[in-house]
């Protein structure tokens, strides 16, 4: 039983040996930051961060006439009543 457990021993000792154990790193934290800046590009776009304080904020609602104009033209899309017909017709 001796001889086993230092064979398992031995065996497990050799795995370990034997694991790969990857290179260091080249570049480290203070490389990856400056790259991670400038590839962000930081205010390319002219963002200002001060200007609308109401982004996000709540938008006024749509009026009563805006909706019923929007929804009795939802549908006004040429050739939709085409296209249904012909799906009701491969169903059917």
């Amino acid at each position: 039983m001796d001889d086993i457990k230092k064979a398992l021993a031995a065996e497990k000792i050799k795995m370990r040996s034997s694991a790969i154990n990857p290179e260091k790193p080249t570049i480290d934290d203070i490389d990856v930051v400056a790259w991670m800046e400038k590839n962000a590009n930081p205010g390319q776009g002219g963002q200002n961060l001060t200007a609308d304080k109401g982004i996000g904020g709540h938008k006024g609602g749509v009026s009563e006439e805006e909706l019923v104009s929007q929804l009795s033209t939802a549908f006004d899309i040429p050739g939709l009543k085409e296209a249904m017909d012909r799906e009701k017709n491969k169903i059917g």
